[in-house]
């Protein structure tokens, strides 16, 4: 509807004009009722507006069986392409009422036979700068400005809505294709990021097989591309037979190409350098890696580390120290409780499980957990060969034909004690048996009359003291040179009296056997039989030979010896000192320091010291002199 005030065009449905905001509706009295019969609504009444007539346009034919192909063509380019230059500018300028109003020629006829009432129609022009929307040339097709051709017509087969033939003109039309762009657009943005998704987790999955193939598990990747490990995965081992039926030991080893595989066997080096790929599988007889020494360990397998390194092409070379397996042969022998997704995985190792021949081994004397009387304890046993070596608490002792071994062992203290006997083969499993004994002895104090002396210059010596009343007193002692009158009983005082006789001048260890009722105890008395004179000892003794004491440690001489103290090892129940001559020769000796008019030994920086002594031996553990004093003499500083 045009608005009588401003000409613009209005919706029908409008009471006011959009424009101006003049009032549109209309009052038939105000054109004076002149209206035909034709111009009036179909039952009859004048048109609801009064102002313009509606023109009388034949209906459509709203059939989809009246299109043609060229139609349905033309309308689907209408309605789906951009408009073209020319169709834009047609379509976007404004529509306004020239200046002068022409009269129509159209006559109108009313009901009463009067004469015809001429209408005053405006017409109406269209302006081209009215529009000034941009135009975005994307949107626009372009064609020949002198073109002729004239946009086809329309043929509506179904009555659809105008607005949903949008075609981008009007701003006020294309709100509900506005709302289809907008979820137009969003769809694709979500399908692109559903793509890119879809890629992203493509690419995890593909990187993930291939670092799973190559290196194992992510660990090993990040140890060999960031930590500097040669290898990119642990080498494998595995066990097979070779078509001799001979056990063989395959290794694969995965390292860069170029890289060289060194295997150490026996001393012989063999270098393997892969050459294609990123690894490397060979084998080895398992009999190379027998062992050719005495092996620790548990049979009748042991733990071989194999000697394997590599060696990057920049010529580093790093020690393999641990490998792993799936093959349960091996899996079965050092980790028999894996389960089985760990053994699918792979188990790391240390070496390859060999099988190494052993020794059987008995102790037949003392059976385990037996009490002895004595600290000296005789120790007997047998082995399977008598090519092997065997040792009773570190020292070895002879075997026979028959691989029968006897030998004594020194107890270090009283109650339990734990003996260790070992026997050792090149390429066998080490046997090792260990008892237990319990030296008995009950405590039975022995003391001796003040005065007593434990030191004699002549051939006697006699013991005098106090012990439990009945006990009887046997005394003896290994070493020649001494002897008793026999077992002594105490009398019903407690007291008692042992006299020894000592045919040699030197020193020793006698041991006492004191029983008492059921109860049997032993004590040990040291006893010397000391030079007549000290000075014709000293006169006569022999200027320091330092190499024949330690080549030659217990022969028999006696020697005069000047130096310092520079440390007393033990002080109770007699002295083991360090001494140094005046000529800077180190050595120890042993003084028994009980007897009256002994000397007194101190660490000095200046005194010194001139013993009168013989040699006895090594000191322990050292190759060092041990000597037993006899005198001690301070000679003025």
């Amino acid at each position: 509807m045009l608005c009588r005030k401003c000409g613009k065009q209005n919706e029908d449905y409008l009471e006011f004009c959009k424009y101006c905001a003049a009032e549109l509706t209309g009052d038939p009295d105000d054109l004076g009722n002149d209206f035909a019969v034709e111009d009036a609504d179909s039952d009859g009444t004048a048109p609801a507006w009064g102002f313009v007539r509606s023109p009388k346009w034949s209906k459509p034919k709203l059939r989809a069986d009246d299109l043609d192909e060229e139609e349905v063509r033309t309308f689907a380019r209408r309605r789906f392409e951009a408009p073209t230059r020319k169709e834009q500018e047609a379509t976007h300028d404004d529509v306004k009422l020239s200046e002068a109003y022409t009269e129509s020629t159209d006559d109108y006829d009313d009901d009463d036979g009067d004469d015809d009432v001429k209408i005053a129609i405006p017409h109406m022009t269209r302006s081209k700068t009215s529009d000034t929307r941009p135009m975005f040339k994307a949107n626009v097709i372009q064609e020949d400005e002198a073109s002729d051709e004239k946009p086809e017509k329309i043929k509506f087969a179904d009555p659809i809505e105008d607005d949903y033939f949008y075609e981008g003109v009007d701003p006020e039309d294309d709100d509900d294709y506005s709302d289809y762009n907008k979820v137009r657009s969003f769809s694709k943005k979500w399908i692109v990021i559903a793509a890119v998704a879809a890629a992203l987790v493509i690419a995890i999955v593909a990187g993930w097989i291939v670092v799973g193939s190559t290196y194992g598990s992510f660990a090993n990747f990040v140890d060999y591309s960031f930590n500097g490990n040669p290898l990119m995965r642990p080498v494998d081992i595995a066990k097979s037979t070779d078509t001799n039926g001979e056990s063989i030991v395959i290794f694969t080893v995965y390292a860069k190409k170029g890289s060289t595989v060194r295997f150490t066997i026996n001393g012989q080096i063999q270098d393997k350098v892969i050459e294609s790929g990123n690894s490397f599988a060979g084998y080895l007889k398992e009999s190379n890696f027998l062992p050719t020494t005495p092996v620790e360990g548990e049979g009748p397998y042991v733990t071989v580390t194999p000697e394997i390194s590599i060696i990057t092409p920049d010529g580093k070379e790093t020690k393999i120290t641990s490998f792993v397996t799936t093959d349960d042969s091996i899996i079965d022998i050092l980790f028999p409780e894996s389960s089985a997704a760990e053994r699918r995985r792979g188990v790391e190792i240390a070496g390859i499980p060999v099988k190494v021949p052993e020794l059987t081994l008995t102790i037949t004397a003392p059976t385990d957990g037996a009490e002895v009387m004595s600290k000296l304890v005789n120790v007997t046993g047998t082995v399977s060969t008598n090519t092997a070596t065997v040792y009773i608490e570190g020292q070895q002792v002879d075997v026979d034909d028959t691989g029968a071994f006897s030998g004594i062992v020194e107890l270090a203290a009283k109650g339990e004690s734990e003996i260790v006997v070992e026997a050792h083969k090149d390429g066998y499993v080490i046997a090792r048996q260990e008892i237990t004994v319990n030296y008995n002895v009950n405590d039975m104090s022995v003391v001796f009359d003040e005065g007593t002396s434990l030191r004699t210059k002549t051939d006697t010596i006699t013991l005098t003291g106090k012990l439990e009343p009945g006990a009887v007193i046997k005394m003896s002692c290994d070493k020649q040179g001494i002897s008793f009158a026999g077992p002594v009983t105490v009398g019903a005082d407690g007291r008692f009296s042992i006299t020894a006789t000592i045919s040699e001048v030197g020193f020793y260890d006698v041991t006492m056997e004191i029983t008492s009722g059921s109860d049997t105890s032993t004590a040990t008395v040291h006893l010397e039989r000391a030079p007549e004179d000290y000075r014709d000892y000293y006169a006569s003794a022999f200027a320091l030979d330092y190499t024949r004491l330690v080549n030659d440690p217990n022969h028999d001489a006696h020697y005069a010896i000047t130096g310092r103290v520079v440390e007393i090892i033990q002080a109770e129940p007699y002295i083991i000192a360090k001494f140094v001559t005046s000529d800077g020769k180190e050595m120890y000796f042993q003084y028994h320091n009980s007897y009256s008019g002994a000397a007194e030994i101190a660490v000095s920086n200046t005194q010194q010291y001139k013993l009168a002594a013989i040699p006895n031996g090594l000191y322990e553990g050292t190759q060092i002199p041990y000597l037993y004093v006899w005198f001690v003499l301070k000679p003025a500083s």
